[in-house]
């Protein structure tokens, strides 16, 4: 990971082309997100206009692009999916006691 962590470092030391455009690192957790933005910080004194989307999230901000069409959030987030399971599992409950009584 300290290796990783380098080699993004030494990636960043090339400005982008607009000055106010922000850099863009895929993380897969919130504490993978603060770990590597002590590492810039550590290695470039600052770690500033990051910005550190999820898989998730990035993926549908590039479909939206594509197909504005597309709902403002991922049916695919935690938080939306967490819902549409809750709201199915009553009837897989249901079906899972009938074959338990067979």
């Amino acid at each position: 990971m300290e290796l990783l962590a380098e080699l993004l470092s030494d990636v960043l030391k090339s400005p982008l082309n607009h000055p106010l455009a922000s850099e863009v690192i895929l993380v897969q957790s919130k504490g993978m997100e603060r770990w590597l933005s002590m590492k810039l910080a550590q290695r470039h004194g600052i770690c500033a206009n990051v910005r550190f989307p999820y898989p998730i999230h990035f993926v549908h901000t590039l479909f939206r692009e594509i197909n504005p069409d597309l709902p403002d959030h991922s049916p695919y987030e935690t938080s939306i999916m967490s819902w549409d399971i809750m709201r199915i599992l009553p009837s897989f409950l249901a079906s899972s006691i009938i074959l338990i009584s067979r």
